[in-house]
């Protein structure tokens, strides 16, 4: 008889727990859904001028130095293709909408501060939501995104220069093969 009140004592602890403390959890904050986007277009400039870029940049370029005083033919061609490929990259995602996910990687780790600081559920490049009912809120975190890479002033510019622009169709973007 006690192991059946026991049970039913366990039951109705965890029946309360799901009514009343689960929703609190689940639900949104403001009670809406808010959703930070970004110009993944600014965000790949900030990238491009940041200390980040201009490492890898400087790293590959010794590498390549260090192939070709060795006269390394391989890996020099390797270097070559890698950078080939990475300006392709930075046209696609600068004047189109290319994917930046391995530009975001790099900062990872802050993005969860900009969401939790502007109560948001979910960050995600505005080029990658083409409808959203209108109960979801919208909340644009391209700055606080590019200030991860470079100063406000110059996300500031890159944002006033892109302004009018519209993104080039990533299918119109691309290898230029006759200057290679």
């Amino acid at each position: 008889m006690k192991t059946k009140i026991l049970q039913n004592v366990k039951l109705i602890i965890g029946l309360a727990f799901i009514l009343l403390v689960y929703p609190a959890f689940s639900q949104v904050k403001s009670g809406k859904i808010r959703i930070g986007t970004y110009d993944s277009r600014i965000i790949t400039m900030a990238y491009s001028r940041s200390a980040f870029f201009t490492d890898l940049f400087n790293k590959v370029g010794q590498e390549y130095k260090t192939a070709k005083e060795s006269n390394d033919t391989v890996k020099m061609k390797k270097i070559e293709i890698q950078m080939k490929t990475t300006q392709h990259l930075l046209h696609q995602r600068v004047f189109g909408t290319g994917s930046i996910s391995s530009i975001i990687d790099i900062v990872k780790d802050s993005i969860p501060l900009i969401a939790k600081r502007e109560n948001l559920n979910l960050v995600v490049s505005k080029w990658e939501i083409p409808w959203a009912e209108k109960e979801i809120e919208m909340v644009d975190i391209t700055v606080d995104v590019g200030c991860l890479f470079v100063s406000k002033d110059k996300v500031l510019q890159f944002i006033d220069g892109f302004k009018n622009v519209s993104p080039v169709p990533l299918e119109e973007l691309t290898i230029e093969v006759e200057k290679y």
